[in-house]
């Protein structure tokens, strides 16, 4: 997903698009820090398998925090890169210390390697519904906190700053709660 299509997307489904888009008070800024405090709690929750080809494990304790800029949080696993082997697993021993971002391996060379990361933006799409519930909470939350300050009446459509804003928080709340309820470590039963 990119930048400008949640843009889109929240905007229409705030139902703020009498105001037309120009008038919101969303500017790239601020949707900028939304979506990083919603990838904060989103991809504690949710984690992503990202395989990374051809990467290079140059000792016997290999530091690492990222890949492709996505933080790693484990490894899944880690494959030959032999294009008759492709798909097969190494079967020497190897563990990675995530507490620490370390990869203990016995051997050393160029493998594919699939990391369990933290998600960016570009790893979201329509099915990932959490996120873009939490986002669209966050997004009512600043345009309602924009418009306390004055409340329109004798309009056909209510535009209470003080509802958004509350509205807005019981999204964010409800979806922040149901990520936290399930077990966020479900990828380590993956192994």
């Amino acid at each position: 997903m990119t930048i400008k299509e949640l843009d889109e997307y929240l905007f229409i489904n705030s139902n703020q698009y009498f105001l037309g888009h120009e008038n919101i008070e969303v500017k790239p800024k601020v949707l900028q820090g939304i979506v990083k405090r919603a990838l904060m709690y989103f991809g504690n929750a949710r984690p992503k398998i990202w395989r990374k080809y051809n990467f290079n494990i140059l000792s016997e304790k290999t530091i690492i925090t990222e890949v492709d800029g996505r933080f790693v949080v484990d490894i899944h696993e880690i494959y030959l890169t032999d294009p008759v082997y492709f798909e097969t697993p190494v079967t020497f021993k190897w563990n990675f210390d995530n507490r620490n971002n370390f990869l203990w391996s016995m051997f050393t060379g160029t493998y594919n390697i699939d990391f369990i990361v933290k998600p960016t933006l570009e790893d979201i799409n329509y099915n990932d519904q959490e996120f873009l519930d939490m986002c669209l909470g966050l997004y009512l939350m600043y345009v309602g906190e924009a418009r306390k300050a004055f409340n329109l009446s004798e309009l056909p459509f209510e535009n209470d700053g003080s509802d958004l804003y509350s509205d807005g928080k019981e999204l964010f709340e409800n979806t922040k709660e149901s990520l936290q309820e399930e077990n966020s470590s479900w990828y380590l039963a993956i192994k």
